[in-house]
């Protein structure tokens, strides 16, 4: 997850110096989708870990054993994941992203 986060700085370095406005534009595109997907990949792992815990030291107060099966780890990173990818296809489809390039006004006064 956290690799797929980090990659989104490479789609955010391209310009149409470099590269065509095609590939600009994929880029443009590319970037949510390694954004959220690597954000959605961590934020469920650290939840599948707390809940784990959670049910963990709730069976201990109890004084009974409980077993988490990989099922149970699973089902909130492949929901999670399903929202996101559903949201990021509706987006690249009824709003797809287009390379434009505007001109900023510089921080020099000459």
């Amino acid at each position: 997850g956290g690799l797929i986060f980090a990659s989104t700085i490479v789609p955010l370095g391209f310009d149409a110096e470099n590269f065509s406005h095609d590939q600009c534009s994929i880029a443009c595109t590319a970037a949510p989708w390694l954004f959220s997907i690597g954000l959605t990949t961590m934020m469920s792992a650290l939840y599948a870990k707390t809940h784990r815990i959670n049910q963990v030291i709730k069976a201990s107060k109890r004084c009974r054993r409980v077993k988490i099966s990989i099922r149970d780890v699973l089902k909130p990173f492949a929901l999670l994941m399903m929202i996101i990818t559903t949201i990021l296809v509706c987006w690249a489809i009824l709003a797809p992203a287009d390379y434009t390039e505007q001109p900023a006004s510089g921080t020099d006064h000459w």
